[in-house]
């Protein structure tokens, strides 16, 4: 004996996208929240200023000292020559590129003397030094 009859079993053809576009929008504002916190994840100690001035986010890099005397570009971690060279290309795609520098209180000066003669030798004349207020804390 069949309870059902063939008229009432139907194949369902769709595919239902909105679980899948819930998931999509949940991951893109994730990855928004956690974007900026990633530069913050290399660790460098900066330096306290008084006058440190809030200053709007530009386009460009941010390159970082951190205590051992690594540099990084952005996150990933490069020698002097190839940061030389990247920032070469990077001027010349963009001439007004902005290069941030993120320099841990405890480094010698010369590495950053270094950092900024490399800077200075690929065309980048936008430079930035990245430092705390007073009444900021890491």
């Amino acid at each position: 004996m069949r309870r059902f009859s063939q008229r009432h079993l139907s194949v369902l053809a769709e595919i239902n996208i909105t679980p899948l576009l819930d998931l999509a929008f949940v991951l893109l504002i994730i990855f928004i929240i956690t974007t900026p916190l990633f530069e913050q994840s290399i660790g460098v100690n900066l330096a306290k200023a008084a006058k440190a001035q809030q200053q709007k986010p530009t386009r460009g890099r941010t390159v970082s000292i951190d205590k051992a005397g690594q540099i990084y570009i952005d996150r990933s971690p490069v020698d002097l020559d190839t940061l030389r060279a990247s920032m070469s290309a990077l001027h010349n795609e963009d001439q007004d590129v902005a290069v941030l520098i993120r320099v841990d209180k405890q480094q010698q000066f010369e590495k950053f003397v270094q950092v900024l003669d490399a800077l200075k030798g690929a065309g980048i004349s936008h430079v930035g030094i990245v430092a705390l207020s007073e009444g900021q804390s890491r």
